[in-house]
């Protein structure tokens, strides 16, 4: 390699570590937080100029005895400019992050569900991860991407071993603990720390107290215990736990009212009908806030008196036929739904693909729905399925 050639790259080592040197101060005294992200560029920086320094020694002791002096001015004024303008570029980078993930996978993106809570903040959660020496990069990943996402969401790492006073202060008995802070409440990540983890603590430390869905039995409905059938609740009642939801049970014939700590009923397809006085509470708790899951499956009639109440008719008393084409066989009829007619619902908002139903049954619901309801279809079937009796 000639010598012109190292005294380039020399140049360009000198002019890239200035930059790095200068952006890591910069980050340093605008955070006041010594972060992994500003210590490695201060050090890259600093060992970019030395390589500088070193390459330069006699070409710089040259400049400054001979006429090579104002063209050394020059090479540094514009070395100059070139640093103010990379460290202008990163100032700006760091105040309004933007962060693209070019891999297929989305394996630096948080879901569409993160990124809607994160955008919801209302207020300032303080994520304080602790961890012994202070450095974990894979966390500092994940955290980075939630603060990206929204400027309500800070955090820092801290090793407990030096700050045992906010260790104590938030009972940390295990090193990786996270703790999310958020207006005098906290909530704790103890397992591995995955985008999982990290949000359903987020959504209990936001909610203030665990969301209770009641599953009502008695008559005859689908079992919250059964992991045995296809018709069994148990994967369901285990992803809403795993979703910081708390579930029970509910017995509306002996207590005659649906308990107050319950947010949610779920009424899962019952054989039995409810009786008069259970749909009069569940109407009540209706008008008082609460929100109802009705689950029918066809020929399971017990939910159809509530249904009624409600303004709906037929509920689970048919199953749904639909005409399907075939290749090289037509039309055939089958009990088999697929449907992607969405309604225009927060709920199916995102849904863009078809869905299979093994067996559904038709709802029919009138043009009015009763005073103080409206009707939001979720899903429709075909223009050429009807509902058999």
């Amino acid at each position: 390699m000639s010598n012109n050639t190292m005294q380039r790259y020399a140049s360009i080592s000198g002019i890239l570590g200035a930059a790095l040197f200068l952006f890591g101060l910069a980050t340093y005294l605008f955070t006041q937080v010594m972060t992994a992200y500003s210590a490695i560029h201060l050090a890259a920086g600093a060992i970019l100029m030395a390589v500088f320094l070193f390459a330069n020694l006699q070409r710089l002791g040259a400049m400054a005895r001979g006429r090579a002096a104002r063209t050394a001015a020059e090479t540094l004024s514009l070395g100059a400019i070139t640093v103010a303008i990379v460290v202008t570029l990163n100032l700006i980078a760091s105040v309004y992050p933007k962060q693209f993930d070019w891999t297929a996978s989305g394996l630096y993106s948080l879901s569409d569900q993160t990124e809607k809570i994160l955008k919801g903040l209302d207020t300032d959660v303080r994520a304080i991860l602790f961890k012994q020496g202070g450095m974990d990069p894979q966390a500092e990943d994940l955290l980075r991407l939630y603060s990206t996402e929204s400027k309500r969401f800070q955090y820092e790492i801290v090793d407990p071993v030096q700050h045992p006073d906010l260790a104590e202060r938030y009972e940390v008995r295990q090193d990786g603990t996270l703790v999310l802070d958020a207006g005098g409440r906290h909530q704790k990540v103890t397992d591995e720390l995955t985008e999982e983890a990290l949000t359903n603590a987020l959504l209990s430390l936001l909610a203030g107290r665990d969301t209770v869905v009641g599953f009502l039995t008695g008559h005859g409905e689908l079992s919250v215990d059964d992991d045995q059938n296809a018709g069994g609740l148990a994967l369901f009642r285990t992803l809403l736990e795993e979703e910081n939801y708390r579930t029970e049970t509910v017995d509306l014939f002996s207590s005659g009212q649906v308990p107050a700590q319950v947010d949610v009923l779920v009424i899962a397809a019952p054989t039995d009908a409810l009786l008069p006085a259970e749909v009069s509470a569940v109407t009540a708790w209706l008008g008082q806030g609460g929100r109802l899951l009705l689950l029918g499956d066809p020929f399971r009639v017990g939910g159809a008196p509530l249904a009624e109440a409600l303004g709906l008719n037929g509920f689970g008393d048919n199953m749904l036929i639909d005409q399907t084409i075939q290749l090289f066989a037509g039309p055939t009829l089958g009990t088999q739904i697929i449907a992607d007619d969405y309604g225009d619902h927060e709920i199916v908002a995102g849904f863009n693909r078809r869905l299979l139903f093994a067996q559904a049954c038709a709802l029919h619901m009138p043009e009015s729905p009763p005073e103080g309801m409206r009707w939001t279809p979720l899903v429709r079937s075909s223009p050429s399925s009807w509902g058999e009796a």
